[in-house]
């Protein structure tokens, strides 16, 4: 399966071997891209609870949020429930994105401190939240790491949400 993988619109040829047949058949395939996405499931928990499963973060992590949120919003819910178990992380910028749908405009998120002083950063919510009051809650396990822990722990740090689970991965 490993040899399948590489850079799209590259060439790949398969050896076929279907049963009852001695001979094995070649085909060449073109590969292609294969979207994943950040958030995995989107449902209501029950009458007034939303769930949102975060895979990990990448590029699309914040609209695909903002679209599970509406769904969810068409469904009358007033409390979250943020599953980040098992999720890796990511994309630091996405971390920021989501954490700044629940908090003001303008507040430090996560600094990064490098050992030259140009690898400083300070990352700052930029925009308006959606909502700075809604209930929410972040599921988090031993397997929620890097990107995931900073959305938890700001969540939790910024007085937006409860944290609940195991222990972290500990970055």
């Amino acid at each position: 399966m490993h040899r399948l993988k590489g850079p799209k619109d590259t060439k790949v040829k398969l050896g076929i071997l279907r049963y009852g047949e001695k001979k094995i058949r070649q085909i060449t395939v073109t590969r292609g891209e294969i979207p994943t996405k950040s958030v995995t499931a989107s449902y209501m928990l029950d009458q007034t609870a939303g769930y949102i499963k975060i895979k990990n973060f990448g590029e699309n992590t914040y609209p695909e949020l903002l679209i599970a949120l509406a769904k969810l919003s068409q469904q009358g819910f007033s409390s979250l429930v943020i599953d980040l178990r098992s999720n890796g992380g990511g994309l630091l910028s996405e971390a920021v994105n989501i954490v700044n749908m629940f908090v003001p405009n303008g507040l430090t998120i996560v600094k990064t401190i490098g050992k030259l002083k140009r690898g400083n950063s300070e990352y700052k919510t930029t925009v308006e939240p959606i909502d700075t009051v809604m209930p929410v809650v972040v599921l988090v396990n031993g397997e929620t790491a890097s990107s995931s822990e900073i959305t938890a722990g700001s969540l939790q740090d910024l007085d937006r949400g409860v944290v609940l689970g195991t222990r972290t991965y500990g970055k």
